[in-house]
């Protein structure tokens, strides 16, 4: 980082397509309600997208960029938004299928969704749009990374049945709610088209050809903690997930050992 940066130094870099505003105290005033809120992009996920940036560069990642140049707030709709992420999910899995290599994704239509909320905030003089859009990656971050280890923590890597690289977790009501019922996370990958709402069921017709769900968000960490600690010696370690003798696993050799990685008695 430049040496004395300040963030009030963009004002006299060249600007091309800045509206004007007549009511300096009114914008003066807007600023400073702006200037209180948590930011747009963390450090982190700028330091993220740089490393995702540089193997872009190297020729080891494809960069997708798309998003509107001007979006009008006449243009700010939910179905919008939701075509435009559509499109390019699609194009994402088309790239990443056809290059053999990660999609980095980036769009502008995020920006525009946080600058709009926090635009009605300061409009409403009210916090309740910054409760639903922006904070909840603040307040309940925490939820959402004791979670999400545990959908691949500790488990095979490289394979292709889900059943033996996802876990499935039995979770209270609240967890289940805030985490979109993604703790059936067998489930979810086994047959991603299934909506959310549906993977409850989804489970209970399929279950007698997976494997045995953790039983608690607990008893999962205790599972997935020894898994992780020990292949921090041995990289090669997993955690085996046994099906049960009614299923039909895809390919055998799978329940044996991580082909090209690992050999045969090194699963456990």
């Amino acid at each position: 980082m430049t040496k004395g940066w300040t963030k009030s130094d963009w004002r006299a870099k060249p600007r091309v397509q800045m509206p004007d505003y007549p009511d300096t105290a009114a914008l003066n005033a807007a600023e400073a309600q702006l200037a209180k809120y948590p930011p747009l992009v963390f450090a982190g996920e700028a330091r993220k997208l740089k490393k995702q940036l540089a193997l872009a560069a190297e020729g080891k990642a494809f960069l997708l960029q798309g998003g509107d140049c001007a979006e009008s707030f006449a243009e700010f709709h939910p179905n919008n938004i939701r075509d435009t992420f559509r499109v390019l999910l699609q194009m994402a899995v088309v790239l990443t299928y056809g290059a053999s290599m990660p999609v980095v994704k980036v769009a502008r239509i995020s920006t525009a969704i946080y600058a709009a909320t926090i635009a009605l905030a300061v409009a409403m003089q009210s916090t309740l749009p910054l409760m639903v859009i922006g904070l909840p990656r603040l307040y309940g971050a925490w939820h959402h990374v004791m979670t999400g280890l545990l959908q691949h923590g500790g488990l095979a890597d490289n394979v292709i049945d889900h059943r033996l690289n996802s876990r499935t977790v039995y979770m209270n009501p609240i967890s289940r709610f805030i985490y979109w019922n993604m703790n059936y996370h067998v489930e979810h990958h086994m047959f991603p088209m299934v909506p959310y709402h549906a993977l409850p069921k989804l489970h209970e017709v399929i279950k007698n050809d997976l494997p045995a769900p953790n039983i608690s968000i607990a008893q999962a960490f205790a599972e997935m903690w020894p898994a992780l600690k020990r292949q921090l010696t041995y990289e090669d370690y997993f955690l085996k997930r046994d099906l049960p003798a009614s299923a039909k696993p895809y390919r055998e050799d799978f329940h044996l050992y991580v082909p090209g990685m690992m050999a045969p008695n090194a699963a456990e």
